[in-house]
């Protein structure tokens, strides 16, 4: 499982081409888009790591904007209105918000996305043992639909490193699933659910071991903290 290759029929992403009658939530919404796509588009098409995380760092900026309007009573309207409207009691949504703040170690920013009566808000601050609160007791009791996050997250609290990097890979195999089976496109070029949980672990001395082009573990070198 060593592939630092991109697939050749990669599609590139157009940024701008979302026109609808938008709210103040559904603006912050499609920045958070605008912005993760540019930095993907900066990735494969540069290389250019600074530029990269100057995108991710911008997303994560956006998501805390969108989930500040969502607690001050706003809703979105557009496209994509019930996923958005949903964030602060789903905490499944929440993780999209999330990711681009802790990818890029903006750990303040990620604080004001989540609480620190959370699993991540409690990792952020080094409280391990509260973090296990809010998972299984034991990996096999965590449902297979939330294996990737919450099983992920398990193992690095346990210390599992090979566990670890057994639930990014497994992740990895369904993204290039996902590729082959809905058509390729630059979304699957970097696994930005799986980069964060990387970086929780490094902070944690944990190793991952995959060699992957979705992993750009170079991103995670330093960070964007403001």
């Amino acid at each position: 499982f060593d592939d630092r290759k991109l697939p050749e029929d990669f599609r590139f992403s157009n940024t701008d081409s979302q026109e609808e009658e938008k709210t103040e939530v559904d603006d912050y919404y499609w920045d958070i888009n605008k912005y993760e796509f540019r930095a993907l588009d900066s990735w494969v098409i540069e290389h250019d790591k600074e530029k990269t995380l100057d995108n991710y760092y911008l997303a994560a900026c956006a998501a805390r904007d969108c989930i500040n309007a969502l607690r001050a009573g706003k809703r979105a309207i557009a496209w994509n209105s019930n996923h958005i409207n949903c964030a602060l009691e789903n905490t499944e949504v929440i993780h999209y918000y999330l990711k681009s703040a802790v990818l890029t170690g903006s750990y303040d920013i990620a604080l004001d996305i989540v609480t620190e009566d959370s699993v991540i808000g409690a990792m952020i601050l080094h409280d391990d043992e509260r973090a296990k609160e809010y998972l299984p007791n034991e990996f096999e009791l965590i449902s297979k639909y939330n294996q990737f996050w919450d099983g992920t997250l398990w193992a690095i609290l346990h210390g599992d490193e090979k566990l670890m990097n057994n639930c990014i890979k497994d992740y990895i195999q369904t993204l290039r699933w996902q590729a082959k089976n809905f058509g390729v496109d630059i979304t699957y070029a970097i696994a930005d659910y799986a980069l964060p949980l990387v970086r929780l672990a490094m902070d944690r001395g944990m190793k991952c071991t995959l060699n992957v082009y979705e992993l750009p573990l170079e991103l995670l070198e330093g960070g964007k903290t403001c």
